[in-house]
């Protein structure tokens, strides 16, 4: 659905495009061709330049975007003049005036588009998912929230998380995972003990767990992974190192290791597990389902692709695999024998302000026992 809609918004955008390259050839007042130009030169180059400098990746991105927009211009217009020329048989448009008409026009499409993808990065929205189980749950029902790749301080600060962590609270979910990602090397230690402690003061779910993904394992420049895992387990949450956990003697949840690290096999991880329960398993990299199915898990919940963040990667993703460790979902729900999984397209974003090609996320997830 994610793609069909950003593909939806960018043939929009690239028809304003096409339209304000049509309508600005029509408006003969140089004073009012000047001024529409230098509103959109500032409205575009403002939040650029603030955007920038508060992360660097997020200034190639813009221009990325703007350099596609600004070469799709030049050729509609190229081609729009040529059949102009042979129709109406009029002289050539001053040069200047035609390539300031292209650049406003692109600027504009390209400004539409960039704010659609920063409002899909910083509104999360809720994602729900309902499998079915033959194995017994206590009460038939077990509701899992998840949060995966938060990457604090990017596009959600401490305030934006311990207001997401309310919001949850309110889905009376049985337990919250976090599936890595919770940090990266631009959290401040400032924020990293404050979200830490939001567990303990604004998240009402009784079981907490995490794992570490890729950028934990990074540390932080404050701060390191260990005191990262040690203030979360002064708040309360049960942080998962290849470790597997029997709940309330009703399902296991099994928390593994990043793939980045050296980590135990399934096989190691369920060993002695009393097949019979529902079994969880908690892996920030989603490319390992088969052999996680094949070891009799029943559930997988990963995240790190954050959906493709921009939108042509989300049909290049089988191409681009390197990008995503391999990762066999980008993003979404499916099946690997007879394993269901989750892949979050993620709460956050990392180094940039902008997701073109899906949403930020947290997930809600129903498990039915059919017993």
């Amino acid at each position: 659905m994610d793609t069909i809609v950003w593909l939806i918004i960018f043939l929009v955008t690239c028809g304003i495009t096409v339209g304000c390259l049509v309508l600005l050839k029509h408006f003969e007042s140089a004073w009012l061709r000047r001024m529409i130009f230098a509103v959109v030169v500032a409205l575009f180059f403002i939040p650029t330049i603030v955007l920038g400098l508060k992360r660097p990746l997020n200034a190639p991105i813009i221009f990325l975007h703007l350099t596609g927009y600004l070469l799709g211009a030049l050729i509609v217009d190229g081609i729009l003049c040529l059949v102009a020329r042979k129709r109406e048989k009029k002289a050539d448009e001053p040069r200047g005036r035609r390539l300031a008409r292209v650049a406003t026009a692109s600027l504009f499409g390209c400004l539409i588009y960039l704010s659609m993808g920063f409002l899909c990065a910083n509104w999360v929205r809720r994602t729900e998912y309902v499998f079915e189980t033959e194995k017994a749950i206590e009460n038939g029902c077990l509701r899992i929230a998840q949060i995966s790749d938060v990457h604090l301080g990017t596009t959600n600060d401490c305030g934006d998380f311990e207001k997401l962590l309310r919001c949850i609270s309110e889905k009376n979910a049985d337990i919250l995972v976090i599936t890595g990602d919770f940090v990266d090397e631009y959290t401040s230690r400032e924020d990293m003990l404050r979200a830490c402690k939001a567990f303990s003061t604004e998240c009402k779910i009784d079981r907490v767990f995490f794992i570490a993904g890729n950028h934990e394992e990074l540390d932080g420049v404050d701060f390191t992974a260990e005191e990262l895992f040690t203030e979360l387990r002064a708040n309360r949450v049960a942080v998962l190192r290849d470790e597997t956990l029997l709940v309330n003697d009703s399902f296991y949840v099994v928390g593994r290791k990043d793939a980045s690290e050296s980590r135990k096999t399934m096989t190691e991880l369920l060993k002695g597990v009393d097949m019979s329960k529902y079994i969880i398993v908690l892996d920030h990299q989603p490319n390992d389902f088969a052999r996680e199915a094949a070891a009799g898990a029943d559930l997988t919940l990963a995240g790190h692709t954050h959906g493709g963040y921009l939108f042509p990667l989300r049909f290049l993703s089988s191409y681009l695999n390197v990008l995503f460790s391999e990762a066999e979902c980008i993003s979404g729900s499916g099946t690997k024998l007879n394993m269901n999984y989750v892949v979050s397209a993620g709460v956050g974003t990392w180094g940039c302000s902008f997701k073109t090609g899906t949403r930020s996320e947290y997930v809600i997830i129903d498990i039915k026992s059919l017993k």
